[in-house]
């Protein structure tokens, strides 16, 4: 029943706002974890969880084409710059800013280090919109792939920095 619920939403977000049907199943999924049922429906589901990651990362490969790597790799560098170091700093920034601890700042910004599946989502409905060339699209599907797989690794190594940066003298005004 909760399946069947997730996908008339997506459907109905398909046909009466124009919106991909991903979209549609990130909005009925939203509409399920809002209802009543919502731990019903999470226990029920949760043995499929392993099913649906293996249809993420199916559906991953087949939009990835090889050949972006070859015709465009100084630009897939860019992107996984802005991705793996801008936006990790930046969040790292902010949180020491705010007033959290460091290890909530190196959590926040390892857990950041990658572009997840919502990316694929907005970078289709830029394309079909003809926001976004085809070659940009598949551009944000390589750094995707690259940064998902690489954020374990990340995640590990920033959280391993906090003994480090916690004696740095700069840091320790912004974390008293």
């Amino acid at each position: 029943t909760v399946l069947v619920m997730a996908i008339c939403v997506a459907t109905v977000s398909y046909v009466a706002f124009g919106a991909s049907m991903a979209l549609g199943a990130f909005l009925g999924g939203m509409v399920v974890g809002q209802s009543k049922v919502s731990d019903q429906a999470a226990d029920d589901v949760l043995p499929m969880r392993n099913l649906f990651t293996v249809l993420f990362f199916v559906s991953v490969g087949m939009l990835f084409d090889y050949r972006t790597l070859l015709d465009s790799p100084l630009l897939i560098v860019g992107v996984l710059a802005i991705i793996l170091v801008v936006k990790p700093l930046a969040a790292l920034v902010i949180v020491i800013v705010s007033g959290h601890s460091l290890k909530t700042a190196l959590t926040v910004a390892g857990g950041l280090a990658q572009i997840g599946e919502f990316s694929f989502i907005v970078s289709e409905m830029a394309k079909s919109l003809g926001l976004m060339p085809g070659s940009g699209h598949n551009i944000i599907v390589a750094a995707a792939i690259v940064s998902i797989s690489l954020n374990p690794l990340i995640f590990r190594s920033t959280l391993a920095l906090e003994p480090r940066m916690a004696r740095w003298r700069f840091l320790s005004k912004w974390l008293a």
